[in-house]
């Protein structure tokens, strides 16, 4: 059976395996999938990249799949890729043990 949604316990799971992995990453491109899902290319230290996977309330993780991207993104996309391309990755923390993650 397939889970429709976060929890609590899922979000903590997730933060801390991103913890060990994304943290000081820099973000290279934002990607909006659809209107809920959003992918985030990161470049680590050295050669790694990572792709964030980000669909508000159902999923937060890292793929290695090339997933199709719009040809235009869409004017939320470009305002964060605005104001967020090219910043560090410093840290993922869950807050006060609720499904978000910052």
């Amino acid at each position: 059976m397939q889970k429709e949604e976060f929890r609590s316990f899922d979000v903590a799971a997730v933060v801390r395996e991103l913890k060990g992995t994304i943290v000081n990453s820099r973000v290279s491109n934002i990607y909006q999938l659809d209107g809920k899902t959003l992918l985030f290319k990161l470049r680590g230290r050295g050669e790694n990249v990572f792709r964030l996977v980000l669909e508000a309330g159902k999923r937060l993780n890292l793929t290695s799949y090339a997933l199709e991207k719009p040809l235009v993104p869409p004017a939320f996309c470009m305002a964060l890729r605005k104001y967020l391309r090219n910043s560090w990755l410093k840290n993922v923390e869950q807050y006060t043990f609720e499904r978000i993650v910052i």
